[in-house]
C-alpha cells in the first residue's frame, strides 16, 4: 500500500485543479513563472494553503510509476513534486 493525500486534503486541491481546467504540467509552469495575468492573488493564495507539504510532495514523487492509480490531486502532486527538492 502507498501514502496518498487524505481526503480532506485533496477535495480543496482537486476543486483548484477543476476550476483552472488546464493540463497538470501548464499549471506548474504558471507556478514556476508566476504569471500574473492567469495566475490572480486568490488562486497563488488557495495553492499555498492547500497543497501538500514538502514531505507529502516528496511522498508523492515517488509513487510516479502508479500515477494511473493516483487521484487528480494526487497526480497533480506527483508533477509539481519536484518542485519541493528546489
Amino acid at each position: 500500500m502507498y501514502v496518498c493525500l487524505c481526503l480532506c486534503a485533496c477535495i480543496p486541491v482537486a476543486l483548484i485543479l477543476g476550476s483552472m481546467r488546464m493540463d497538470f504540467n501548464d499549471i506548474r509552469k504558471l507556478l514556476l513563472t508566476m504569471d500574473e495575468e492567469k495566475m490572480t492573488e486568490l488562486l497563488v493564495e488557495q495553492f499555498v494553503k492547500y497543497l501538500p507539504s514538502k514531505d507529502e510532495l516528496i511522498q508523492l514523487g515517488a509513487l510516479k510509476d502508479k500515477y494511473d492509480e493516483l487521484s487528480d490531486a494526487e497526480k497533480f502532486g506527483v508533477v509539481v513534486s519536484p518542485l519541493s527538492q528546489t
